[in-house]
């Protein structure tokens, strides 16, 4: 099973959360990127096969001012026709489509209500050490 959507939630230190959600709630770490300076920036954690969570820290996805946020990440047929059909709703495009080195093309963008939004469609399969992430044994 495909997971569609996705809750993208930031931690002030995204390492020390992914061990307690794991140690709390039983989530096992699929994933995570360690920066040069040896901080983890993004993790992914699961429950079961086809429930993930990503974990991101104030180096990650937080906005400009630096506080934390929570966003969605769904997964769509077309992102670029995606795109299109959310700036004529009216979305605020807070980064625009990139093809990702982790293997999706996505963007960014906020809601009419504040809400942020990531949609992705998977554009080729990348290992994921060979875009900075360290596979986590499960």
């Amino acid at each position: 099973m495909t997971q569609h959507i996705t809750p993208f939630v930031d931690y002030a230190n995204v390492a020390a959360a992914a061990d307690w959600l794991g140690r709390a709630f039983g989530f096992v770490e699929v994933l995570r990127v360690v920066e040069d300076d040896g901080h983890v920036s993004h993790a992914e954690i699961s429950l079961g096969d086809d429930a993930s969570v990503l974990l991101g820290g104030p180096r990650g996805f937080s906005d400009p001012d630096g506080f934390p946020y929570a966003a969605v990440v769904c997964r769509v047929d077309d992102v670029d026709a995606h795109f299109a059909g959310s700036i004529a709703a009216g979305a605020v495009i807070d980064r625009e489509i990139v093809d990702e080195p982790w293997g999706t093309r996505m963007y960014r963008c906020t809601d009419p209500f504040g809400h942020k939004w990531m949609f992705f469609t998977p554009v080729r399969e990348v290992a994921p050490e060979e875009w900075g992430a360290v596979s986590a044994a499960r």
